[in-house]
C-alpha cells in the first residue's frame, strides 16, 4: 500500500543513538549546534560569596542635599529688576553676612535662589527678612515644590476657568493648583 503525503514531516520516533553525532559525512543540525553549546561540568560551580551585612558600627553614608531642598523661590508682583542677577546674588550675600546664595535666576518674573551646596533653603527662608527689600516687587518667599503639569482631554469648553479649579481641588484631594 502507498503511503499518503502530507504537509508534515514524518513522524519517526527519536532513540539517544540518532542525537550523536556522527564523525563520517557532512555535519548534521545536531552537531552543529552542540559544537557552539559550553559543555556543562560535572562539578556544581561554588555558590557566590554573599554579600557581608552591614555592621552596625559603620556609618552609612550620607547623600548631598538636592537640588530642590537648596532652591528659595522668591513671588514677585512683576516689577522691573534693577541689578543683574549678579549684582543681586552678591548684595544678598553682604546680607546675610556670610556666602549662602550660590545662584540667582529669574524664571517668569520670580527669582529663585540657590544655596550653597552645604546650605539648605530651609534655613534661608528663616532669614529672608534681612535681605527681602533688596528684590524690588518681592510679594512672598517659598521653597521649590514639585510641581506637575496635567493636561485634561474632553473637558468641556463652556466652563469658567474657576468653576474648573474648583471641582478639580473640591473631588481630588491631592493636586493643588497653582496660579
Amino acid at each position: 500500500m502507498a503511503r499518503e503525503s502530507t504537509s508534515a514531516p514524518a513522524q519517526t520516533p527519536h532513540s539517544s543513538s540518532t542525537l550523536a553525532p556522527t564523525s563520517v559525512g557532512t555535519p548534521t543540525w545536531v552537531t552543529v549546534i552542540r559544537k557552539g553549546k559550553k559543555k556543562a561540568s560535572a562539578t556544581p560551580k561554588a555558590a557566590p560569596a554573599a554579600k557581608p551585612t552591614p555592621s552596625a558600627n559603620t556609618p552609612t553614608p550620607k547623600k548631598g542635599i538636592t537640588m530642590r531642598e537648596r532652591r528659595l523661590v522668591i513671588n514677585c508682583d512683576g516689577s522691573p529688576l534693577t541689578p543683574t542677577t549678579m549684582e543681586l546674588r552678591d548684595a544678598i550675600n553682604n546680607a546675610l553676612s556670610s556666602t549662602y546664595i550660590q545662584t540667582v535666576s529669574l524664571t517668569e518674573g520670580n527669582v529663585t535662589l540657590t544655596t550653597m551646596e552645604t546650605v539648605k533653603a530651609t534655613s534661608l527662608n528663616s532669614k529672608a527678612s534681612a535681605f527681602l527689600h533688596l528684590i524690588p516687587g518681592a510679594t512672598t518667599v517659598c521653597l521649590d515644590t514639585l510641581a506637575t503639569q496635567l493636561l485634561v482631554h474632553s473637558l468641556p469648553t463652556c466652563h469658567s476657568l474657576a468653576t474648573i479649579a474648583m471641582e478639580l481641588t473640591t473631588f481630588n484631594s491631592g493636586p493643588a493648583l497653582t496660579q
